[in-house]
């Protein structure tokens, strides 16, 4: 995947627990808001160990740790 080369992205794999049904990556460096009313589909569920990375990168990023 093309985005794995910039810093602030973390892989997400399939797996029975989130529901996924191919690879996806999380870019930590887009930070943006999101209208709730805007998602029209669940794709999958953050594992916990996966949501806690993106946790820090993203408090990390923010001067936030």
């Amino acid at each position: 995947m093309k985005s794995l080369k910039y810093v602030n992205t973390i892989t997400i794999e399939p797996s029975k627990a989130n529901g996924l049904e191919k690879t996806s990556v999380a870019l930590i460096f887009q930070l943006r808001a999101i209208d709730i009313n805007k998602i029209v589909k669940r794709i999958g569920i953050l594992e916990k160990h996966i949501f806690e990375d993106i946790v820090g990168m993203v408090c990390k990023k923010l001067n936030l740790a």
